[in-house]
């Protein structure tokens, strides 16, 4: 996507480095730029009649209009003006200040949203670079071809239907249309699914099953079915398998079938090949009560991204025993190194002039001395609304399938209490106070026993765990390699953040289940 860039400063040479370093960074951020110049106010104005800007370099001094030198007649610091007016039409105007300057009016303005302050000197280059990426945001590739493939999945008489949805305009439906599945084969898929164990050594030619045989069930060659097929295929053709995303909608008896696993027989894995999701109904209030995912509205899109990562490390072999919990919690001796490590990864993309703002990390040592490490954790999180976009959650979780009840654990007081079991309900109102849009879960079997699809019905946008136990050391890798992609400077998004870390882990250890095991589930409204 084009971004246009204004330039105003009195000083040509000044102007062609300005433009000079920003097409630097666009090689590096892939952005597509163009660039409008001008010396005074007057012409500035003139320039942003005709077109939206997306973001205004100007030094602090510049001149009224072509006939008056900068700073004359008392018209003082009117590179500040000019944003001002500029953004009385365009409230959401991006803007950087060039200047020799800092003074209280001066840092005052610079706070402002949307403004950055960069300095004249050794640093200006490097400071013009990180500020403009934070401001530009990430590279937004042309999606206008990218197409979502609905398929959703009902045990009810095997009712299934699917619709493909495009930004592009034309050809083909928009409203769901039915999918034949012989009567008992979705309850046969949970059955597979469930055998799919990790550490045994067939688990990948379980997992192949699974989805070889749900891929037969949809391309099956019934009337419906053929012309699913021949829909597919023609969009295969039209934008490629890679911009087809695939979005699963499962009733809560079918949750255990591995749909991510689907595969055509001798083809690849989809979940390789494309981003492959699940979705849950937002149930209980209008399609408009959605809250909106990360990256979808401007409060995460162009501003930065603040990030909680909770330690919840329990003592070792810890028991609850509370209500109708009876369950002892074996030791994640590796936890601390992974929440080390995701802190400083996104630390460093930080420094790199990524959109990232507060990185925190809490533990148990933060809490006040007399307090509780849950109320704590509710404090953070409820204190300031609207901070806290994304919460990376390293800690057991655990789902009473007999009471449908959700618990993630954080450490206890000792004594008599080493650990206090949260219910998915209670934790989701905090994080509908803090309104996070993604919560990663890094906890063995996150996402089986419908643990993740409890805390998506309470309105949390987006969530991602894991299927299978996974190793410790290969999930904190999955992680980094994760927030990485999801903040690469290309178009930011979970689903194609998911795949590409998924083709990094198989890349480097296929045999490893690490790859299959991530789950990312968003809400669809209903």
């Amino acid at each position: 996507m084009k971004r246009r860039v204004l330039i105003v400063h009195p000083d040509a040479d000044m102007v062609l480095t300005i433009e000079g370093l920003l097409n630097e960074l666009s090689k590096v951020k892939e952005y597509d730029l163009s660039f409008q110049h001008a010396k005074s106010r007057g012409l500035a104005e003139e320039k942003t009649g005709s077109e939206p800007i997306d973001l205004v370099v100007t030094a602090l001094e510049i001149a009224a209009n072509a006939k008056s030198p900068a700073g004359a007649g008392g018209q003082h610091r009117l590179g500040m003006e000019l944003v001002r007016t500029l953004r009385s039409t365009r409230p959401a105007l991006r803007a950087i200040i060039v200047t020799g300057e800092q003074d209280d009016d001066v840092l005052d303005f610079a706070q402002t949203p949307g403004t950055r302050l960069v300095q004249e000197g050794e640093t200006f280059a490097m400071g013009l670079k990180s500020m403009a990426t934070e401001l530009l945001g990430p590279h937004q590739a042309d999606v206008r071809q990218r197409v979502v493939l609905s398929i959703s999945l009902f045990n009810e008489k095997a009712r299934c239907v699917y619709q493909f949805q495009s930004q592009s305009e034309g050809g083909w439906p928009r409203t769901a249309q039915p999918l034949d599945i012989e009567p008992g084969r979705l309850m046969e898929l949970v059955e597979d699914s469930r055998v799919v164990h990790i550490g045994d050594p067939t688990w990948e030619h379980d997992l192949k099953n699974v989805g070889e045989k749900l891929a037969d069930e949809l391309f099956q060659p019934t009337a419906a079915n053929l012309a699913f097929r021949d829909d597919f295929n023609q969009w295969v053709g039209r934008v490629g398998i890679e911009n087809i995303r695939v979005r699963f909608t499962v009733e809560d008896l079918l949750h255990p079938i591995a749909v991510e696993a689907l595969k055509q027989r001798r083809k690849g894995y989809w979940m390789l090949q494309t981003a492959v999701f699940r979705g849950q109904e937002l149930c209980g209030g209008a399609p408009g009560n959605a809250r909106p995912g990360l990256f979808q509205d401007e409060a995460t899109s162009m501003q930065p991204v603040n990030f909680l990562i909770i330690e919840a490390n329990v003592p070792p072999n810890a028991t609850v025993k509370e209500g109708t919990l009876d369950l002892m919690l074996k030791p994640l001796p590796k936890l601390a190194q992974e929440v080390k490590a995701v802190g400083e990864k996104l630390s460093n993309l930080k420094r790199d002039g990524q959109l990232i703002g507060e990185v925190r990390v809490i533990k148990q040592t933060d809490v006040p001395p007399g307090g509780s490490f849950k109320a704590f954790v509710k404090e953070v999180l409820t204190r300031e609304p609207g901070k806290w976009h994304v919460l990376h959650y390293a800690g057991h979780t655990h789902y009473d399938s007999q009471h449908r009840v959700g618990y993630l654990f954080l450490p206890g007081s000792g004594g008599i209490k080493p650990v206090e079991p949260v219910r998915i309900a209670e934790f989701a109102l905090w994080l509908g106070r803090a309104d996070t849009r993604f919560v990663f879960l890094s906890s063995c079997q996150s996402a089986g026993h419908d643990f993740i699809y409890q805390l998506a019905k309470e309105r949390v946008p987006a969530i991602m765990g894991f299927l299978w136990k996974v190793d410790d050391e290969k999930a904190r890798e999955y992680a980094e390699s994760f927030y990485e992609h999801l903040f690469d400077g290309r178009c930011r998004s979970l689903e194609y953040a998911c795949l590409a870390a998924k083709k990094d882990m198989h890349a480097a250890c296929k045999d490893n289940p690490i790859w299959a095991s991530p789950v990312l589930v968003t809400q669809v409204s209903v």
